[in-house]
C-alpha cells in the first residue's frame, strides 16, 4: 500500500493541511466530546501519526472535531492541535465516523440525550468511560456500532496500554479505524469478550497507580537512607523503568529473572522474604480484585467473583 499524509481540519494559523495527490482523499470524521487529558493525549497521539503520515489508512484523511462544556478547554484544543470547536453538541458529532466519548461516565445519559438525533447509524461510537457496557452505550445512544475501551494514564506520553472490545455490528472500516485512533497513543489490544475489559480495568487501567505507589514508596524509603529526594528519585526511576524494558526484551517470565537476580543468602533474598512476609503478593493481588469488583458494579454486574466470594 502507498503511503499516505493524513491532514488535521485546522484553523488557519497552524497551516498543518497537506494533501497528498491533486484529489482530496476521504475524510474520516472523528468527534471527540469531552476535553479533558484523556483527549489531549489522543488527540496528540493522532496529530503525531499525521505528521508521520502514518495514520491513513490509503484512502483517509482526518478531521477532528471536539465539544466541550468548558469553552476555554475547546480554545486550548483549537490553539493547540487545530482541532474544530463546536458551540452545542449536536453539530459536533454530525456526520461523525467516529464519535469519542471522553466525558464523564455520570454524565452518558445527558450527552447521548442531548446528541439524539445528529448521530447516525454510520457512527461507531468509541468509548473510554469505565463500567460503561456496549449495551449501556448502545441503549443512551441509540447506536448500534459500539467500541468500549480501557485506556489508562500513559497515554499522556503515547505509552498507554488500551483493551477494546467492538459491537458485532461495527463495520470493517470503523473498526479498523478505531484500531488506529487507540494504537495513536501506545499499544491496543481487541479481546473476543466484554468481560475481559473489567478484568483490563484492574490492571491495566488502574494499573499506573499500584506501579506509582510502588514508585513512591521506594522513593520514600530512600529518603529515610538518607539520599537526598532528587536523587532516591533518579534512582527509582531509572531502575523501575529499566526493568520493565528489560523485562520486555526477553522471553523468559518474570519469576525466572527475578531468580538470577536473587543470591543466595544476599540482600535482594532478605528483601523479599521480608516482603513476602508480609504478604505482598496477596495485599497486590486483593487491590486488584477490589479494582475489579468495583468496575463490575459501576456496569451494573455482580461484583460477588474473586477469592473469599461465594455464590
Amino acid at each position: 500500500m502507498l503511503s499516505t499524509k493524513l491532514f488535521l481540519s485546522v484553523s488557519p494559523r497552524l497551516n498543518l493541511r497537506r494533501l497528498y495527490s491533486a484529489s482530496v482523499p476521504k475524510t474520516a470524521v472523528i468527534s471527540i466530546v469531552g476535553c479533558g487529558k484523556m483527549s489531549e493525549a489522543i488527540i496528540q497521539g493522532l496529530r503525531n501519526r499525521e505528521l508521520e503520515g502514518s495514520f491513513a489508512d490509503g484512502d483517509s484523511a482526518l478531521k477532528l472535531n471536539v465539544f466541550d462544556p468548558n469553552p476555554s478547554q475547546m480554545e486550548s484544543f483549537e490553539k493547540k492541535f487545530g482541532a474544530v470547536t463546536h458551540a452545542d453538541l449536536k453539530s459536533c458529532v454530525r456526520g461523525s465516523d467516529v464519535l469519542l466519548l471522553a466525558c464523564k461516565p455520570q454524565n452518558l445519559k445527558s450527552v447521548a440525550r442531548e446528541a439524539k438525533g445528529a448521530v447516525g447509524e454510520q457512527t461507531t461510537v468509541l468509548s473510554i468511560l469505565a463500567g460503561a457496557t456496549v449495551e449501556a452505550l448502545q441503549d443512551a445512544t441509540g447506536v448500534s456500532q459500539v467500541v468500549r475501551s480501557m485506556p489508562n494514564t500513559p497515554a499522556a506520553i503515547q505509552e498507554g496500554m488500551t483493551v477494546w472490545f467492538p459491537s458485532e455490528s461495527v463495520s470493517a472500516h470503523n473498526k479498523a479505524l478505531c484500531a488506529r485512533i487507540l494504537a495513536s497513543f501506545g499499544e491496543e489490544h481487541e479481546v473476543d469478550e466484554e468481560h475481559f475489559l473489567d478484568m483490563a480495568t484492574a490492571l491495566s487501567g488502574s494499573g499506573p497507580a499500584y506501579a506509582l505507589l510502588l514508585i513512591e514508596s521506594m522513593i520514600e524509603t530512600g529518603v529515610h537512607f538518607g539520599f537526598s529526594r532528587k536523587v532516591a528519585t533518579k534512582l527509582v526511576h531509572q531502575t523501575v523503568k529499566g526493568t520493565a524494558l528489560y523485562a520486555q526484551s526477553t522471553a523468559t517470565n518474570e519469576a525466572s529473572m527475578r531468580a538470577d537476580i536473587t543470591s543466595p543468602g544476599g540482600t535482594t533474598a532478605a528483601a523479599l522474604y521480608d516482603l513476602e512476609k508480609g504478604g505482598f503478593r496477596t495485599v497486590v493481588a486483593e487491590g486488584m480484585w477490589g479494582a475489579y469488583r468495583k468496575s463490575l458494579e459501576l456496569g451494573g454486574g455482580d461484583s460477588n467473583v474473586g477469592p473469599g466470594r461465594y455464590k
